[in-house]
């Protein structure tokens, strides 16, 4: 491809924690994620609210605020776990070149795939 001056180039290698990012981005900016959250501190709330209302026990409260972690957690942790086995894929191993063209659109390369995006064709 010829190099103009309205041309720039950006070369991105995935890392584990971008990817992570990426994933909770997706998991918490839907409502089902957001809902897990408030179910999460739902839980935590009722724990406390109930023992200090004298309604359970230490041990009940205890069970409370742990399963409210659990809700709160586990997203998180199973998220960072794909990130890490999702690296070991080639999509996410190879880096990428990207080229950005005024007016024309933008070639993405990786390994020795490319795809031109202003006119769908690969090469």
């Amino acid at each position: 491809m010829e190099e103009n001056l309205s041309s720039a180039k950006i070369h991105v290698i995935m890392t584990r924690e971008a990817l992570f990012d990426f994933f909770l981005y997706h998991a918490y900016s839907k409502f089902s994620g957001f809902f897990q959250n408030i179910l999460g501190l739902a839980v935590f709330f009722m724990g406390v609210f109930s023992y200090v209302a004298g309604k359970i026990n230490a041990w009940g409260c205890a069970l409370t605020v742990l399963a409210s972690f659990a809700f709160l957690g586990y997203t998180p942790f199973i998220l960072r776990q794909k990130a890490t086995r999702a690296l070991n894929e080639p999509e996410y191993t190879l880096p990428i070149d990207i080229t950005f063209t005024d007016g024309e659109g933008m070639l993405v390369e990786q390994g020795e795939r490319a795809k031109d995006y202003t006119h769908g064709r690969k090469f």
